[in-house]
């Protein structure tokens, strides 16, 4: 697995409470003090990360690659304000009943700010609050209408805790629930003093504000000029070198053979045959088997005498050289075979016993035991697995709100706690398209002939141009994002659960070629084998009892029965749980919050290369391991601002 690039990640921010700001609690003084106390905010677009400790610090976590995002990402209609009296320990104070104010909560619209030339937004109005002292403000950028519902005519302290706490959708831009939800990346507070007495003297609040949703983007690979022409237009196309075994058939000799020596020594009937089989009996000594015309060879994996028409002796004294034979007065001595039969054919008609038949098996031809083939793989759909059905408003870390997170740190979901005592039982729970029902879907829609399940959508084949701004020489030179797949909702667990039915994955679903570009109608996997026809697959493994009841017409139905992989229609599937947020460098044990999904990040995925033909079915559980999923992809996850994360994936 290719290590992973990282990229710090931006959105809209509120300039100066930024994420390395907290607050260390001092002893409470004295009752407040009364006086004017003027507080205004602002908040601008800036590239900060919505990541871990030190991603907007130019670390190996940010690959300075920033997006800026679309117009529907940025779009700004409502502003939710609460500001809150505190005391100097952090702690909200109960709202005044005296007429006094030490709190609001306010809806401001967007014509409430004033956007600077550099994208910055400064309220035009500031609050003025009747005390001095510490406040803390929050904001929330276009709030989604139950969070509105849920503090409208609330007091400050209780709306404060509200917005802390709330977990539910988010807006996702382009979709019609409306625009992107965002809100304080970290705690901001401020303190108001004598100086901030007037209108134009007031204390700034200076947020970071982040969105609470990430996006997942798809990178696609280049037609290569190498593939055959049917192929060369086709985005997401990958050659993969595996290994398909070829017709292993018995081995087969032509021969001349007596029919008739009733016309005497030198005038005897012969006949010319292309279907005599060679085999031996458990002794080693060697026949060679007619079988009768519409017989499968190895059907059944054992002989059927009914299906045997006769049978000669391989043996030196009997067989012997008839000279010149002209049937046609044409065919000279070096043209005619001199493994003639000296039995004729009625003897070896008689040879065919049930005995003699049942203990003979055939000599395969060991060269066409199969050979590393090119074959190319067509990637024309995914699914996105394991998508949280609920987000939190702030970001919430283990034991605390707000603030980014220190080493040893892991991020909360509102159904973190839960993951992390679940079992597979309840997987589905948790998330939209869990990992185990889209793998049952595919199983079972693929085998019935109904095609890819609801879960899949079309890969994206071109990418959006102009996406990335601020790309540097160190970090190579991207030029796209990619296109957009999903938007998605955080996603963490602690280490010991990062596993294929918990965290974030992705399934592709592909097309297989053959080597000249031309589309496979159906392949058959037996024994870790691949196999183009069901005829050569029986060839090679007739005599498993498994397969007993086959033949070369059963139907894929009656295949996948037995225990063979059919791919069906030559469609193959691969899974991928290596979207990454962060790289540990340690491939053995997995990181704090490696695999997780954090807001305000693009995860931009591209398949670098296919080791092999994927799934015919996927057998994957819940509980296994993410270091331990078979990785037939390699997966390029990388990390930009918006932040976008480019993940890249060898499949």
């Amino acid at each position: 697995m290719k290590k992973l690039l990282f990229y710090a990640f931006a959105i809209f921010a509120f300039v100066a409470c930024n994420e390395a700001e907290e607050i260390t609690p001092t002893a409470p003084q004295a009752p407040a003090v009364k006086g004017d106390a003027y507080i205004t905010m602002a908040f601008s677009s800036s590239n900060n990360s919505g990541g871990r400790a030190g991603d907007s610090h130019q670390t190996v976590d940010d690959n300075g690659h920033h997006n800026a995002g679309t117009a529907a990402e940025n779009n700004v209609t409502e502003a939710l304000v609460i500001i809150a009296k505190c005391d100097e320990l952090g702690n909200l104070t109960t709202p005044t009943t005296d007429g006094t104010e030490n709190g609001i909560v306010s809806f401001v619209p967007v014509g409430g700010f004033t956007k600077s030339e550099k994208g910055a937004y400064s309220l035009n109005i500031p609050y003025r609050m009747d005390y001095l002292g510490t406040y803390k403000v929050l904001a929330v950028i276009n709030p989604v209408d139950d969070l509105k519902t849920a503090v409208s005519g609330k007091d400050h302290k209780t709306a404060y805790e509200i917005v802390c706490n709330y977990a539910g959708q988010a807006r996702t831009g382009a979709n019609s629930d409306g625009d992107f939800m965002m809100a304080n990346k970290s705690e901001c507070v401020v303190t108001a003093t004598n100086a901030n007495n007037t209108s134009d003297n007031p204390v700034f609040a200076n947020i970071s504000v982040e969105r609470v949703i990430s996006k997942v983007t798809f990178r696609y690979a280049d037609p290569d000029a190498s593939f055959p022409e049917t192929l060369k237009n086709k985005p997401n196309v990958y050659k993969v070198k595996t290994n398909v075994a070829g017709m292993i058939t018995a081995v087969t000799e032509d021969f001349w053979y007596i029919v008739d020596k009733t016309v005497g020594e030198l005038n005897y009937v012969y006949q010319y045959a292309t279907n005599l089989n060679k085999a031996e009996d458990k002794a080693g000594k060697e026949y060679w088997v007619m079988i009768k015309s519409g017989y499968n060879v190895f059907a059944g994996g054992q002989l059927d005498p009914a299906s045997v028409e006769a049978i000669w002796p391989n043996t030196v004294e009997d067989q012997q050289y008839m000279g010149i034979y002209s049937p046609d007065g044409g065919v000279t001595t070096e043209q005619v075979k001199d493994d003639l039969l000296s039995v004729d054919y009625e003897t070896a008609v008689d040879n065919v016993t049930e005995e003699l038949v049942q203990s003979l098996t055939f000599v395969k031809d060991e060269q066409a035991t199969g050979t590393t083939d090119t074959y190319y793989v067509e990637l024309t759909h995914y699914a996105l697995t394991n998508l949280s059905k609920q987000v939190y408003a702030v970001r919430h870390i283990e034991g605390r709100q707000f603030g980014i997170l220190a080493d040893g740190e892991y991020l909360k979901d509102p159904q973190t706690d839960a993951k992390n005592s679940a079992d597979e039982a309840n997987y589905a729970s948790f998330f939209n398209q869990d990992m185990t029902s889209v793998k049952n879907a595919i199983n079972d829609a693929t085998y019935n002939g109904a095609g890819l399940p609801e879960a899949f959508r079309t890969l994206p084949s071109e990418i959006e141009a102009d996406a990335v701004t601020g790309v540097d020489t160190p970090h190579g030179d991207y030029t796209s994002i990619g296109a957009h797949l999903q938007y998605v909702y955080e996603n963490a667990v602690n280490a010991d659960k990062q596993v294929a039915g918990l965290v974030t994955g992705v399934i592709f679903s592909g097309k297989i070629y053959d080597q000249n570009g031309a589309p496979v109608p159906v392949m058959y996997k037996y024994n870790q084998q691949f196999f183009r026809t069901l005829r050569a697959l029986l060839n090679s493994y007739g005599s498993d009892p498994k397969l007993a009841q086959l033949t070369e017409n059963s139907t894929n139905q009656q295949a996948i029965d037995a225990g063979i992989d059919v791919y069906v229609d030559g469609r193959c599937f691969y899974y991928s749980a290596q979207i990454k947020h962060f790289e540990d460098m340690n491939d053995e044990t997995l990181g704090v919050m490696e695999y997780a999904i954090m807001r305000n990040n693009i995860y931009s995925l591209k398949v670098a290369s296919i080791a092999d033909l994927g799934d015919a079915r996927l057998t994957l559980t819940p509980s296994q391991s993410v270091v331990d999923v078979r990785a037939y992809i390699s997966l390029e996850v990388s990390i930009l601002p918006w932040i976008v994360r480019f993940n890249d994936l060898d499949l």
